[in-house]
């Protein structure tokens, strides 16, 4: 059901405890005032207010059983318009606006789509390997088996060489160095990379939890990864 938008005229009803000043409803009602509700409460406008020391968002209304002039105040989320008003604010006529015509409707297919149009559901198959050769080898040679090697060998590393410092590139170290890119991504918390290449003793709470410098220094990953960024600066 569609929330029912506020305006200057709207009535609606909340819990008492919700209204401020708040020492004028426990004036009002002493005993029950955190468990009362009212009703017929009525908006005189909206605006921002502090609300448990926090600018809030709120209807400003007329309680009709307090009768000396006072203008209340009350969160939007804490308030039910009961009665909305003829003229809604504008910031709720965007909220509530009806939903455009012609809108489509989720429905249930009772027939498979892929049947429809032919498509055979067809194993997945390795070109040149069978499943059993597949099904010996370990996670590296899986991702080698998947990578393009050649396009590596003959475009990624020649164009890194173009634009890095210092001895060549070759397709082992590349891997080196995407494997550390992809070691570093299994972590969250890291603010500097360079972490991975502290010096000082791992600690549990800060810092990166390993050190890759067994694998590359810090100075050629940076150097490869500046070459790297070069090939899309080109």
């Amino acid at each position: 059901m569609a929330r029912k938008r506020g305006g200057i005229g709207a009535v609606g009803s909340a819990q008492a405890r919700f209204f401020h000043p708040s020492a004028n409803i426990r004036a009002k009602w002493p005993n029950d005032h955190g468990k009362r509700r009212l009703a017929g409460v009525v908006v005189t406008g909206k605006g921002i207010h502090q609300v448990n020391r926090k600018d809030q968002l709120c209807y400003e209304v007329r309680i009709p059983e307090i009768d000396d002039g006072t203008i209340f105040h009350i969160s939007c989320s804490n308030f039910r318009v009961d009665t909305a008003a003829a003229t809604p604010f504008e910031d709720e006529l965007v909220a509530n606006a009806p939903p455009p015509p012609q809108v489509g409707e989720w429905i249930t297919p009772t027939v498979c789509a892929r049947r429809q149009q032919n498509c055979s559901n067809r194993k997945g198959s390795w070109k040149n390997y069978s499943r059993e050769v597949i099904s010996k080898m370990d996670e590296l040679a899986q991702f080698r088996m998947c990578f393009p090697k050649k396009y590596a060998r003959n475009v990624l590393v020649p164009a890194t060489n173009k634009n890095i410092e210092g001895d060549p590139l070759c397709l082992s170290e590349f891997y080196v160095w995407l494997g550390c890119h992809f070691f570093m991504a299994c972590f969250e918390g890291i603010s500097d990379r360079k972490m991975w290449w502290s010096s000082k003793p791992v600690d549990m709470f800060g810092g990166a939890p390993f050190r890759l410098s067994q694998f590359m220094s810090l100075n050629r990953f940076q150097r490869q990864s500046h070459g790297s960024h070069g090939i899309h600066r080109h």
